[in-house]
């Protein structure tokens, strides 16, 4: 299986250049040299950081979420995959057999500002790779794969929603 990699796109910022210019002007504010210098070595980093792109790779193995830093999640630890809706965004819902639950930040469809007319077939992509990977009678095409009755068995329909 090819790897799929979603990445969420970046917002523009819709402010311009005023947050930068008043950040300047506050920074000014401040009397010490070394202070300023002090609250730009912190601010710099985190705007880095805050601005890295989301992303989720699915591969044959699992899935891997990134957002501040990456989380791999192997298939056999998904027990559904949902579209979940929230304040007007569409975006997949993982729930893992432990009981908690994921949301991956690409592909998410808003509504209003960035429709994704694809959305759909994203999450047909996620759900076969998933399919691929934990559906029933794939123990016999890995020899070195546990039997079904010793692998945790979803206790939902694949693509069943979360509730």
């Amino acid at each position: 299986m090819e790897d799929l990699v979603f990445k969420r796109p970046r917002k523009v910022n819709q402010f311009g250049t005023f947050p930068l210019a008043f950040g300047g002007a506050l920074v000014m504010q401040v009397p010490s040299a070394a202070a300023q210098a002090a609250i730009v070595a912190v601010t710099v980093p985190c705007c880095v950081l805050a601005a890295r792109a989301r992303s989720t790779v699915v591969t044959a193995k699992g899935i891997t979420i990134r957002v501040l830093r990456g989380r791999f999640i192997p298939w056999d630890q998904v027990d559904a995959i949902s579209v979940g809706d929230l304040a007007g965004e569409r975006a997949i819902d993982l729930r893992l057999a432990d009981g908690s639950r994921r949301r991956l930040p690409a592909p998410v469809e808003r509504h209003r500002r960035s429709r994704d007319v694809a959305f759909d077939d994203k999450y047909a992509a996620i759900m076969q790779a998933w399919l691929r990977s934990s559906g029933p009678g794939d123990e016999t095409s890995d020899p070195g794969r546990k039997p079904a009755a010793d692998r945790p068995v979803s206790r939902r329909r694949p693509g069943s929603p979360i509730r």
